[in-house]
């Protein structure tokens, strides 16, 4: 059964989409035909997505993916946290209440990997029903509290990710 998200428009009108059921590793591929020479793409930025809720994760990979960016699924912070060392994601956007590993150990973990390396750490967008002062403690760069707009989603990685994705 699929799933469905509803996007506020302008007054009381919304707009309804059917949400694909994704493998929490899946990505969005393109595949050109036997006869076509593929097209240079520029690189996408990878957004990892920690969210628990299947409904709630499928529909924030439908933004990203909307918005010209490229999703990488986990349903926990434990598979997060590997994703992470394993993709180097431009972004991440997690929840605060997860099992096997909670948003704000995932965060201090990657900003402790990444202060190892010499690197700077990805943002991270805190997406979570606990109060907005939890979230703001953990390190999150962009705090939204659940429910959410699509609107403040797309804000987000517009504000946090360089370039236009289109």
């Amino acid at each position: 059964m699929a799933s469905e998200a509803v996007r506020p428009l302008h007054g009381d009108m919304t707009a309804r989409y059917a949400l694909p059921r994704l493998h929490r590793s899946q990505q969005p591929t393109i595949e050109p035909a036997e006869d076509q020479q593929p097209a240079r793409q520029p690189l996408q930025a990878v957004v990892l997505i920690a969210e628990d809720e299947v409904t709630i994760a499928e529909t924030l990979a439908l933004i990203v993916e909307d918005a010209g960016y490229t999703p990488i699924l986990a349903r926990d912070g434990r598979e997060a946290l590997a994703l992470a060392r394993q993709h180097h994601p431009d972004l991440i956007i997690t929840d605060l209440m997860m099992p096997f590993l909670n948003g704000a150990d995932l965060i201090a973990t990657i900003h402790g990997d990444a202060t190892a390396q010499g690197a700077t750490p990805p943002p991270v967008v805190v997406v979570t029903a606990a109060s907005r002062a939890r979230a703001e403690a953990s390190g999150a760069t962009i705090v939204i509290v659940k429910p959410f707009d699509v609107t403040m989603i797309e804000s987000a990685l517009r504000r946090l990710l360089p370039g236009d994705a289109h």
